[in-house]
């Protein structure tokens, strides 16, 4: 079933459904990290951009990602058209899957990232830069690891 001998190469489909879960993991993590952290002060539109990351957990889902994912190959055609037709471009196509899986996850991770830097003490970051720690040392050594 791996080799692709038969209708379905299962082997090709599995190794790009475990790269777009890979990197939908990362994408992920990371912007819900930035958001964690962005979030910890205050600014202009605040709550419309959170309503705007949450409002997929309330809209039905699945007309969510389908919306997503059509944009997502919408503008993977204008990539393509504007270049040449045998552009290929970086995300190939995984464009559409990224869009419609990030709709599912993202809401998620913004949820816990806001829990968590909710009840994280600032004192803690203070007192690292009171003892000479850099921005990044500050994260990667207090915040990384409580996170």
């Amino acid at each position: 079933l791996f080799q692709g001998t038969g209708i379905v190469d299962l082997g090709a489909a599995f190794r790009r459904s475990l790269l777009l879960g890979i990197i939908v993991m990362i994408v992920t993590v990371v912007l819900s990290v930035s958001a964690g952290m962005a979030f910890r002060r205050k600014f202009r539109a605040q709550s419309i951009l959170f309503y705007s990351a949450i409002a997929s957990l309330i809209v039905p889902s699945i007309i969510t990602s389908l919306g997503i994912s059509l944009e997502f190959r919408i503008i993977d055609d204008l990539i393509k058209a504007h270049w040449n037709e045998n552009f290929e471009t970086s995300m190939g196509l995984l464009t559409s899957g990224l869009g419609a899986h990030l709709t599912w996850t993202l809401p998620f991770g913004l949820l816990i990232m806001f829990a968590i830097f909710n009840r994280f003490d600032p004192r803690l970051e203070e007192a690292a830069r009171d003892l000479g720690a850099t921005p990044w040392q500050t994260f990667r050594h207090v915040v990384l690891p409580i996170i």
